[in-house]
């Protein structure tokens, strides 16, 4: 994909493009907070569709958060709003993954531009209450102390050695399947944090205890007027109950579960992610 640079809010952001001029174009935003877009995923959506990525500020290749602007969910809605209309001008879906839903969904509970056909939600983040309730109870499976214990943490705000090693059990069983990557995904617990994911997420990445926590986007789904796509894996950090919430919220729903991959599957099985997405932006 060729990298080129926009202005928003005083600052740089990274835009990729790539992929076929005719037919309708993938906007795709990518999760974290602060996270990046996955470019190889990209390459592959690029040989179907005109596929545009953007870095989201403080994420990527973009600008670094400086860590004093007055950055909170809005901004990034805002920043979605500004940024797609100046990255496409046929017809497009969007994509927002993870915490990509939220900037997604703003964008497209508002929109009315005719050359907006649909919208992708993909393993996605909207709510932080029902975030919350589903991690502890996939932790509850795993182990009902350690679901205790993690509620109490983040009541609490704690983020110990005892609560990350918690959070790495919770990412060995949700982010990956493929065994080699499962192992790998506990040192994630350890990683250090972007500025951007500690201002909005908070130190525990996996629960979120910063101001993400009470966010909730479920309000705004019935103001979509295009078709959505809500796809997620079988053993996602989204469980089956939420996906289907939010579909029941939606005006068009339409739904596909990944069977056996978890969050950070577009890396392990993108094709199957982008089989199901084909079907759906075929028919906007």
């Amino acid at each position: 994909m060729e990298r080129s640079f926009i202005e928003y809010g005083g600052h740089r952001l990274a835009v990729y493009t790539g992929g076929k001029d005719e037919g309708p174009a993938c906007v795709f935003i990518h999760g974290g907070p602060g996270g990046r877009s996955p470019l190889d995923f990209g390459d592959l959506l690029s040989e179907r569709f005109r596929t545009v990525m953007y870095d989201q500020y403080g994420g990527g290749d973009s600008d670094p958060y400086n860590g004093e602007d007055d950055l909170d969910a809005e901004y990034y809605m805002a920043e979605a709003r500004d940024v797609i209309p100046r990255l496409v001008s046929v017809d497009y879906v969007i994509i927002g993954y993870s915490w990509g839903a939220v900037p997604a969904v703003a964008y497209a509970s508002s929109c009315r531009d005719p050359h907006f056909k649909g919208l992708i939600l993909l393993s996605p983040f909207l709510s932080g209450p029902l975030w919350t309730r589903d991690q502890l109870d996939i932790l509850r499976g795993i182990s009902p102390e350690m679901a205790e214990d993690m509620a109490r943490y983040v009541r609490e705000g704690y983020v110990g050695d005892e609560a990350m090693e918690i959070l790495a059990e919770l990412f060995e069983n949700v982010l990956f399947t493929e065994e080699e990557n499962r192992k790998r995904a506990r040192g994630f617990a350890h990683v250090p944090y972007g500025k951007v994911c500690l201002k909005l997420w908070g130190k525990n990445d996996g629960i979120p205890i910063g101001p993400l926590k009470d966010l909730d986007m479920t309000g705004v789904l019935r103001n979509i007027s295009v078709p959505v796509l809500v796809i997620f894996g079988d053993r996602d950090q989204v469980t089956e109950e939420t996906a289907s919430y939010y579909c029941n919220n939606l005006r068009y729903p339409k739904y596909a579960e990944i069977v056996n991959a978890g969050h950070y599957s577009i890396r392990e099985k993108p094709l199957d992610f982008i089989n199901e997405m084909s079907k759906f932006i075929n028919n906007c």
